[in-house]
């Protein structure tokens, strides 16, 4: 702060702020913030700068900008104002020869480094970085702009007036070089964040345990056909479902089942461990077409994911429909022992293929998924 002279206040009870932006070799610019009463800016009048070399350029607003004024390290210049209290009716009396001067020196290296708007941290999110920054040296700033780009991406704004400022529409799994400015001026210190990737299901499994302690996955998606995929194998404790995503969750806020009639499918569970999303059906029928909803994934209302799934016991081959094919093939592995490419033949899941299963099979022929 320096002091503003008046004639109608003792010096000192008004207080202005004079800074610069600047480097040696170069002022970029100067920031004269009005004489203040209380918490109340006085933003009429006239800024001056006059450098060294006595050459001064006026101006009615701020920031004054010196682009053709060069300093060498050491080198000084002087900043004045002078104006009217005519903004603030609430201060007694009217005076317009409010002033003030202050004489500030240009020096290389660090000059003007803490009247730039400092990012502190940043925070990254899907598709977006918060970015928590402090103001600077003087607080008369109404608009901050924050940017981010990277090469190949298009660069993207975003304004506040206070910290922090959230910038929107970002590539997932893309580092981005960020910066905070105030008003047209300078911008901040860069500080770069990597943004995570979009969040994804990288695969859909159907685990049941055969026998008394063996788990089994079905890989339901990524789906080898266009068609819905179909878990052949009985509820046995319950149709448990393995959503794994492509980075850590948090729980959703709701998961939804419906079946094939848009009719809502009771007593639904889930957690999550990690990047997977466990949902189980406990008491679902035979011969029903599932759509499975997970709903707010990670906080974010937009995050949402859909899978429909068939449980039809015995459609080994996913056509929808029990069909001779599928008794024959598991007649073809009667009495085989378990292993990953034969474990679906095991619709009853008591560890083995046998005649329970081919019987259980056969009583389901020519049953369809709705």
């Amino acid at each position: 702060y320096v002091n503003v002279h008046s004639s109608a206040y003792p010096d000192g009870e008004l207080k202005g702020q004079i800074d610069a932006l600047g480097s040696a070799g170069k002022v970029l610019r100067v920031i004269v913030a009005g004489p203040q009463v209380g918490s109340i800016y006085l933003s009429t009048g006239q800024f001056v700068v006059c450098g060294s070399d006595n050459v001064c350029l006026a101006a009615f607003s701020s920031p004054i900008r010196l682009n053709g004024y060069d300093y060498g390290d050491g080198d000084g210049y002087w900043v004045s104002w002078s104006g009217c209290d005519s903004l603030v009716p609430a201060v007694s009396g009217f005076d317009c020869d409010l002033s003030m001067s202050a004489h500030r020196t240009v020096y290389a290296g660090n000059y003007g480094a803490t009247l730039l708007p400092t990012i502190t941290s940043i925070a990254p999110g899907d598709g977006q970085a918060t970015i928590n920054f402090s103001r600077p040296a003087f607080s008369v700033v109404i608009k901050y702009s924050a940017t981010c780009s990277a090469a190949g991406n298009t660069t993207v704004a975003a304004s506040g007036i206070t910290s922090p400022i959230t910038v929107t529409g970002l590539a997932g799994g893309v580092t981005y070089s960020c910066q905070i400015t105030y008003g047209n001026g300078n911008p901040s210190f860069s500080m770069d964040v990597t943004l995570p990737l979009a969040l994804a299901l990288t695969s859909l499994k159907s685990r049941k345990t055969h026998g008394s302690n063996t788990d089994f996955d079905l890989t339901l998606f990524p789906s080898v056909s266009n068609t819905t995929p179909v878990e052949p194998r009985s509820i046995g404790r319950g149709h448990r479902l393995l959503f794994e995503f492509n980075q850590p969750v948090t729980a959703p806020n709701s998961v939804t089942a419906k079946d094939a009639n848009n009719n809502a499918i009771s007593n639904v569970i889930h957690s999550t461990t990690v990047n997977i999303v466990t949902v189980i059906l406990p008491n679902l029928a035979d011969s029903q077409r599932v759509s499975i909803t997970l709903s707010g994934i990670n906080g974010n209302v937009a995050s949402n994911v859909t899978q429909e799934v068939g449980f039809l016991v015995g459609d080994i081959n996913g056509s929808g429909t029990v069909t001779a094919a599928d008794i024959m093939a598991l007649k073809a592995r009667a009495n085989s022992m378990l292993d990953q490419n034969n474990f679906r033949f095991d619709l009853n899941l008591s560890g083995k293929i046998d005649g329970a299963d081919v019987s259980a099979a056969k009583a389901r022929s020519a049953t369809k998924l709705p």
